[in-house]
This record gives C-alpha cells, sequence and structure tokens, in this order.
C-alpha cells in the first residue's frame, strides 16, 4: 500500500462522498434544516488513543443540522456523520452534536 494509492483511494472516497453530498443538497428533505460539506477530521479517537486524521486512513465528517417540528423534542438537533475510510462498504458512525434533554436520558 504506496502513498500514491493511499492518495488515490482518499481522492475517490472524498469524490463518492462529495458527489452524494452534492445530490443530497439539490434536494434537501424537509427535515435538514442545513448540510455542511464534508471535511477531513482533524483527530480521531482509536480505542483509547487520540490520533489525527489523515486522508490516507481517514474519516471524513459531515455536519447535519435536523430541525424537529413536532414533539417533545422539537428544535434544531446536529448530527455528525464520522464516515470511515472503507465507505461506502461501511456505514457513517453518526452523533448527536446538541444536547437532548429528556426524563429517559441520564447523563
Amino acid at each position: 500500500f504506496t502513498q500514491a494509492t493511499a492518495a488515490g483511494s482518499c481522492k475517490l472516497q472524498h469524490d463518492v462522498l462529495q458527489a452524494e453530498v452534492a445530490n443530497l443538497q439539490s434536494q434537501l428533505p424537509d427535515f435538514v434544516a442545513k448540510l455542511g460539506e464534508p471535511y477531513l477530521a482533524r483527530q480521531v479517537l482509536d480505542g483509547q488513543k487520540l490520533r489525527n486524521g489523515s486522508c490516507s486512513v481517514g474519516p471524513w465528517r459531515l455536519k447535519v443540522d435536523i430541525d424537529v417540528k413536532k414533539g417533545p423534542y422539537k428544535k434544531e438537533h446536529r448530527l455528525i456523520l464520522e464516515v470511515p475510510n472503507s465507505y461506502p462498504k461501511e456505514p457513517p458512525l453518526v452523533r448527536f452534536g446538541s444536547k437532548l434533554r429528556s426524563a429517559y436520558f441520564f447523563s
């Protein structure tokens, strides 16, 4: 696995992700308030160690703001999709960037 192969793989992954985001932006669902651009993660938690993200190992991140119009969670919530370097073979990890308050959640 050479550096040139890693760079080509990274570009391919980014191109696929970029095309999918552009397609989604052209027909944004009603519940999506804002869709960001994919960016390379600066730091990644790898097991118990924090490492710097790089193009050859990823991951990419994408911020999505969803607008909940009904129910007890009525407000905008931020989701952060962490797209692994094996995408699209592996799905992205989804994290909530905003706090959810509920009697069912304990911190």
